[in-house]
């Protein structure tokens, strides 16, 4: 049971529903049609092309394997239903295809739709919530989604460290961050 707009209480499923998807979405629309400002990138070293292929080079099961076991076993599950404990407790089975996934993900750039399924959760964001702007959403995203996008980070890594004067000059408003995104 929530609070509507008009301070009305509503315990029905579908109207929570509308409310909710009105709210977020306009949540989550910018209202700025302004491009990027050319001198953003400024305090930003461009990587070299002689590194780039760092970022694509063929991914290895090692590598796999390495973010696999990195990740916390028994985080939320995705729309799939499965935990990473599931793919720690049975790599000898699952590892080659695991390893598979991602090597043609990085080889043919193109994720299937069901590995970027991910289920919205609403976690409150105090105790006794009545309105809906005191909920965050979350993202449940599958493992392998989880596996590709971690090789991606670990990759780039290194090049963030460069960058990170350059961050440290950008100023962020925390609530619109944490809340909005823009």
């Amino acid at each position: 049971m929530l609070r509507l707009n008009n301070d009305a209480w509503c315990d029905d499923p579908s109207v929570l529903k509308a409310h909710a998807i009105t709210y977020f979405s306009e949540l989550f629309t910018t209202s700025s049609r302004a491009l990027p400002r050319e001198d953003f990138c400024d305090g930003f070293s461009r990587i070299p092309h002689e590194r780039l292929y760092e970022l694509i080079r063929v991914v290895t099961l090692e590598e796999v394997r390495d973010v696999v076991f990195s990740m916390d076993p028994f985080k939320a599950s995705g729309a799939d239903g499965f935990q990473t404990v599931f793919f720690q407790r049975n790599w000898s089975t699952v590892g080659e295809s695991v390893h598979r996934f991602a090597h043609d993900f990085f080889t043919t750039r193109v994720l299937p739709d069901d590995a970027n399924r991910t289920l919205l959760v609403l976690i409150p964001k105090v105790p006794n919530p009545e309105k809906i702007s005191q909920f965050r959403p979350i993202g449940l995203c599958t493992v392998l989604y989880k596996v590709v996008t971690k090789i991606l980070v670990n990759r780039l890594k290194p090049f963030l460290s460069d960058w990170n004067k350059a961050w440290m000059a950008i100023n962020v408003d925390l609530e619109k961050a944490y809340d909005r995104l823009e």
